[in-house]
C-alpha cells in the first residue's frame, strides 16, 4: 500500500505499511489509520487490521464498525466460503519486537 498523509490509496489485497516509527508524525499515522479506514469501509473491505507494534494490540475493523475491536491475544481471519480459519497468535508476533 501506498501511503501519505495527503494522498493515500487503497490496494484490493493484503497490505503492510511502514512501521509508525517510519512515519513523519504520530498524527500523520492515525490521520493516515482514520482515512484508509473509512476508504476500506466506503469500498466494503470485510475485515482490516491496524497492528500497532507500539502498544503491542490490532485494531480490528469491518464495514460496519464505529469503533475498533482491540485485540491483544489472538487475530483471527476466515474468508466467506473457506472452512479453515488462518489465526494470528499476537503474543508471538509481540515476542521480538
Amino acid at each position: 500500500m501506498f501511503m501519505s498523509c495527503s494522498n493515500p490509496y487503497a490496494e484490493p489485497s493484503i497490505s503492510v505499511c511502514a512501521p509508525i516509527s517510519t512515519i513523519p508524525s504520530r498524527w500523520c499515522a492515525r490521520s493516515f489509520a482514520r482515512t484508509s479506514t473509512a476508504l476500506y469501509q466506503e469500498r466494503g473491505v470485510p475485515l482490516y487490521w491496524i497492528v500497532d507494534l507500539t502498544a503491542r494490540q490490532v485494531e480490528v475493523w469491518t464495514p460496519a464498525d464505529t469503533e475498533p475491536h482491540i485485540e491483544r491475544e489472538q487475530v483471527v481471519w476466515r474468508p466467506a466460503g473457506v472452512a479453515d480459519r488462518f489465526t494470528l497468535s499476537l503474543t508471538q508476533l509481540f515476542r521480538d519486537v
